[in-house]
Order: C-alpha cells, then sequence, then structure tokens
C-alpha cells in the first residue's frame, strides 16, 4: 500500500462525463461544466490531505497555464509537453521558467509526423 503518490498531473484540460477518455464522441462526452480551476482545485485537495507530494499538468500552452495561475493557490511544479529540435516550444519553455515551473520535454528526438522525408 502507497502512503502518497509523488506527483499527479492534470493531462487534459477538459472534463469528461464517462470514463472513456480515448475520444469525445463530437463532444458528446464532455461534461463542460467542469473547467481546469474546478480540477486544480481537486488536486490541490489532495496536496492538503497528504494524498500527493506535488501536482503538475501536461500539455498546456503559455494561454491555458497563465489562467490556472491567476487562480491557483498551489501552482504546478511541473509542464510536461512535446519538445524537441522540430518543436521547441520556446516561448513556453521561457514563460516557464518566469514563473518557476519545470519545463519537462517529452519525445526529445522529434516524433514520426516531424520527420522531414529527406531524413533518414
Amino acid at each position: 500500500a502507497f502512503d502518497y503518490v509523488d506527483i499527479s498531473h492534470e493531462m487534459n484540460h477538459r472534463g469528461y462525463s464517462t470514463d472513456e477518455i480515448d475520444d469525445s464522441d463530437n463532444g458528446k462526452r464532455i461534461d463542460t461544466t467542469v473547467s481546469i480551476h474546478d480540477t486544480w482545485k481537486a488536486m490541490e485537495e489532495l496536496v492538503h490531505l497528504g494524498l500527493v507530494k506535488h501536482i503538475g499538468v501536461s500539455n498546456f500552452p503559455v494561454s491555458l497555464l497563465h489562467e490556472l495561475l491567476t487562480k491557483s493557490t498551489i501552482p504546478p511544479v511541473v509542464n510536461q509537453c512535446e519538445g524537441h529540435p522540430y518543436l521547441p516550444q520556446c516561448n513556453l519553455l521561457r514563460y516557464c521558467q518566469a514563473r518557476g515551473v519545470h519545463y519537462q520535454a517529452y519525445s526529445p528526438l522529434g516524433t514520426p509526423g516531424y520527420k522531414q522525408a529527406t531524413e533518414p
């Protein structure tokens, strides 16, 4: 049994009305009454209860991260985003650095969709 989770991410900025999150069925399964702030407040409560040590986000662009920071009492410790030479996201990196949010890149060598036809 675990006493706590080290870090939990808000991976998606939309709430779903069912447990099936593979797609939204043209928006039919999106619960529009759930905001990023509602989700973040629930995650902050997990920190206060000692069930989660740190909370972060994933794939939040500057605008969404800024919106979250305006109303959060616990800022995210990390923003996990796709980042590589084809998608450097320099503005997002600078924004995160200026606000003390760690920027964690995934797919650092790129993904097949970014490969040029002339590359091996």
